[in-house]
């Protein structure tokens, strides 16, 4: 699927929950389909590499994101270790779960940190899961230029949030093996 194609899936979805016209600058994107043609997204979101540019979240951090992660990790990590997610949209939370463990699966084979901005409803999600989360910041937008623009987003309480993807697919695999068995 194409990149324009996942941004018109995107978009409508930040403007009807927000009020917002989020920033669709991700290099690369990921979506989930359904149906035999898969012309049906249900799920999407956006990713960029730390070594390629820095991060939207990190404007609001007082740190490099590799500095930021280091030190909340107790170890050492470089930029090319740490990739950003964002722009979520999903149809249902189970397309989402199942569109964060496609992403890990990809995004493992090429770096070990995931960093996002995440509103209070999607940690609560990922609580429920099981996929262990650490906050580095509060995403706050007056740090912004554009803060305006993300609507009503900043009432959900957005933190900056990192995690280590092979943790965060592993308790993933598990929360869906353990739906499967009980369907």
């Amino acid at each position: 699927m194409r990149d324009d194609e996942i941004k018109r899936f995107v978009g409508p979805r930040f403007q009807a929950a927000f009020g917002a016209d989020a920033d669709l600058g991700y290099p690369s994107w990921h979506a989930r389909t359904q149906g035999d043609d898969g012309a049906s997204k249900v799920a999407a979101l956006g990713y960029r590499s730390a070594a390629d540019a820095p991060l939207l979240l990190e404007a609001y951090l007082d740190t490099p994101i590799e500095q930021a992660v280091s030190d909340r990790l107790g170890r050492r990590f470089d930029r090319a270790e740490i990739v950003e997610i964002g722009c979520l949209a999903s149809n249902s939370p189970v397309a989402l779960i199942h569109l964060w463990q496609e992403i890990a699966t990809a995004l493992d084979a090429r770096h070990r940190v995931v960093a996002a901005t995440v509103t209070a409803t999607v940690r609560r999600l990922l609580d429920r899961v099981g996929v262990p989360l650490l906050e580095i910041g509060r995403a706050d937008a007056g740090r912004l230029a554009d803060g305006a623009r993300w609507g009503r987003y900043y009432d959900d309480d957005p933190r900056v949030c990192i995690g280590v993807i092979a943790d965060g697919a592993a308790s993933l695999d598990r929360y869906v093996a353990r739906r499967t068995e009980a369907a």
